[in-house]
């Protein structure tokens, strides 16, 4: 975890009231490309119909409750998932501050 604050340290050593203009390199032909077919792509999604679904389409296949909670089983598959989320928002803030009082 040193080697990870020293490294994170050397990186905002700039004063953040610190205004000078710096020049960006120019974009090279693949980004440009990227670019343009992510306008593309957000323009065609903005402006085109919505794409229809069927009846069924929230037709889970299971359907049972459990504690009041319905498709009991479809939702708290979900779990897991926020349990690892919140592990790494808590592990983050460890990190960042450990990182701050070296």
């Amino acid at each position: 975890m040193q080697s990870f604050c020293m490294a994170s340290r050397r990186k905002v050593e700039a004063p953040l009231h610190d205004f000078t203009m710096t020049t960006s390199p120019p974009l090279t032909s693949r980004e440009r490309a990227l670019a343009i077919a992510c306008v593309g792509l957000l323009l065609i999604a903005s402006f085109a119909s919505a794409v229809p679904q069927s009846a069924t389409y929230h037709h889970f296949a299971d359907q049972r409750g459990w504690l009041g909670v319905p498709f009991a089983l479809d939702v708290l598959s979900n779990l897991p998932f926020a349990l690892w989320g919140i592990g790494g928002l808590v592990g983050g803030h460890r990190l960042l501050r450990a990182c701050q009082s070296v």
